[in-house]
């Protein structure tokens, strides 16, 4: 009876060892196990992403090779858009942007910035939450047209008088389409003449200063300005402290007896903001750069006549293929107005009503189209500078532009 109670007591205690790991914690569970787990769950959360990123892959591979294959099939059609847009940018682009872009260059070598941000620095901060400096970003890239605006705030950027985020979003709203070229598309095209060109151009003015502030609601009030201020006496004090213990360590050697050459060379200090690194101080005036403002105006204007050509064509391509689809003219025009102003303006001349013209055209002149768009990436790419601000920017003022033309002709009668 012994033996067999015993004999109980041991399947007993077996059984109740058998069921325990059932009901162990996960924290105490063995380290493979768990890392089984994670790893499973890692792998099914990451499944989704990488289907994604695969297919993002495989558009950005094919997609130009697609765009190859349908040049080479429209060859004749892709070379008269290519021939039609570079006589637009003969006649039109070249004479009209090429001087502007040189002296706007020019000014913002010459200080011109400097000198603009003073009067416009308070309200431009309390408005926008943008430096003054950036002021007259706006001015500029609202009466030089496209892509002064994008050019005046990466250079703003480059020279150190604005951080990456406040050139982002400064050019989200201050590189607007000219008047000069606005005048003249209307002229030629636009019911009304050059009345209509300046109706455009003072709503997307008003457009562009609402979506600004809009947009700049989530900076924070002069924060990149205390920022920079306290990030320059940081680096003051360590250049400072730097050649403190240079000159401490050079005095011990020469106690020491070391020779006079040997001593360690001395940490020059940062230039301070009253001193540049060429010895000059702040209140002298800069020098003018005759020779680079043309140079970087050629590049410019190079760059936006290659950019005018290839969404020419593109939009060539593109419209003969939507022959057989019979798309309303409507729809042309949209497709038009989103890859290029120009064509945008174009084809939305070709209804004859101004009460849907003119909004049309506010929409597209407010957008720019995607060849601004990528015109102004190029500036900002070699800047590593973020196109997030633009976009809504643009789109914002885009469909302002159109309403406020819109609710004028209700009133007021072309």
């Amino acid at each position: 009876m012994i033996c067999n109670e015993s004999a109980g007591h041991t399947s007993g205690a077996a059984a109740v060892q058998s069921r325990e790991p059932a009901h162990i914690p996960s924290d105490h569970r063995p380290y493979d196990s768990r890392k089984k787990m994670s790893s499973q769950a890692q792998t099914s959360s990451q499944h989704p992403m990488q289907k994604k990123s695969r297919l993002l892959f495989l558009i950005r591979q094919l997609a130009p090779l697609g765009l190859l294959f349908l040049l080479l099939l429209f060859s004749r059609e892709a070379a008269l858009a290519a021939a039609d847009s570079l006589r637009i940018c003969a006649s039109t682009v070249i004479p009209g942007l090429f001087p502007v872009i040189a002296a706007v260059r020019l000014s913002l070598s010459a200080g011109l910035c400097d000198i603009l941000g003073k009067p416009l620095a308070a309200p431009f901060k309390r408005i926008f939450r943008l430096p003054g400096v950036c002021a007259p970003v706006f001015l500029l890239g609202s009466l030089s047209g496209f892509p002064a605006g994008a050019i005046c705030a990466a250079d703003l950027y480059e020279q150190g008088k604005c951080s990456k985020t406040e050139a982002e979003y400064t050019v989200a709203f201050c590189n607007n389409a000219g008047p000069a070229f606005l005048f003249t598309m209307s002229v030629s095209l636009l019911p009304g003449g050059i009345v209509s060109g300046l109706i455009i151009w003072i709503a997307q003015i008003i457009a562009a200063v609402i979506a600004g502030f809009l947009i700049t609601r989530r900076l924070k009030r002069h924060s990149s300005v205390s920022v920079s201020t306290e990030g320059k006496r940081e680096i003051q004090h360590l250049f400072e402290k730097g050649q403190r213990c240079a000159n401490a360590s050079g005095l011990k050697m020469m106690k020491n007896g070391g020779n006079a050459n040997s001593l360690p060379p001395s940490v020059p200090l940062p230039p301070s903001s009253a001193e540049k690194e060429d010895g000059s101080t702040a209140s002298s005036l800069p020098h003018p750069d005759l020779a680079g403002s043309i140079t970087g105006a050629a590049q410019a204007i190079f760059q936006i006549c290659s950019f005018v050509v290839f969404f020419a064509v593109l939009l060539r391509v593109i419209n003969t293929l939507t022959i057989p689809l019979h798309l309303p003219d409507p729809a042309r025009a949209m497709i038009a107005g989103l890859l290029e102003i120009t064509a945008g303006l174009q084809a939305a001349s070709a209804f004859g009503n101004p009460r849907i013209v003119l909004p049309l055209c506010g929409l597209f002149a407010g957008w720019g189209g995607l060849s601004v768009a990528a015109q102004t990436a190029a500036i900002f790419n070699r800047r590593h500078l973020s196109l997030k601000p633009y976009f809504a920017g643009k789109t914002l003022t885009a469909i302002l532009t159109a309403a406020f033309i819109f609710f004028i002709f209700l009133f007021i009668p072309l």
